[in-house]
């Protein structure tokens, strides 16, 4: 990481934006209809990446995003995000075992999201169900020996301490708690 902090401003004048709404057909079927606007919409981001080495072992990357939306009839963003992993990274037997062993943990503010419908491919503007507004947690350990990489991760630790269940997109459950792996072994320099 050669910079410890990162800034980012950018404005964005977004013209014409088209999205699909839902509407009612005449056998009670959904249907989409494109639609475009006839103005424009300010969309104003700042990111902060920030980075901390504390020792020569312990480690902090924080991503924050706050997004405004000029019309959220238009661009529906969240208005914060944020993504932060926090690991020890330190080597074993006689430097042979490079080992990350940490967290993340990433949070964005509730929103009205795009819906999307699996059997045309599509996103579509919905009104009824806001997504967001939770913790995610993982912890993970990634182990290498010169090319071979083994990674451990324990996915949405933080289910167990809700009762309810949340969603990535409208009407699309989260995964609930899961525990994953894999290996990666590179045969060439």
């Amino acid at each position: 990481h050669p910079n410890l902090l990162d800034i980012h401003l950018a404005a964005q004048l977004i013209d014409h934006n088209i999205w699909f709404e839902e509407a009612s057909g005449d056998d009670m079927s959904t249907i989409y209809q494109p639609c475009q606007s006839d103005k424009a919409a300010l969309l104003l981001q700042g990111r902060v990446n920030f980075y901390l080495k504390f020792w020569s072992w312990l480690h902090y990357d924080m991503q924050h995003l706050v997004q405004y939306s000029g019309d959220q009839n238009q661009i529906r963003v969240p208005l914060f995000s944020s993504k932060n992993s926090i690991y020890a990274d330190f080597y074993m037997f006689h430097r042979a075992l490079r080992t990350q062993i940490g967290t993340d943990l990433r949070y964005h503010t509730a929103f009205m999201a795009d819906g999307y419908d699996p059997s045309l491919g599509i996103f579509y503007r919905q009104n009824e169900v806001s997504v967001g507004n939770y913790l995610w947690a993982d912890v993970f350990i990634n182990l290498q020996v010169k090319r071979a990489s083994l990674f451990l991760k324990a996915g949405h630790l933080n289910t167990f301490l809700e009762s309810e269940k949340h969603l990535i997109l409208p009407h699309y459950p989260s995964k609930p708690f899961g525990l994953y792996f894999g290996l990666t072994w590179k045969f060439f320099d």
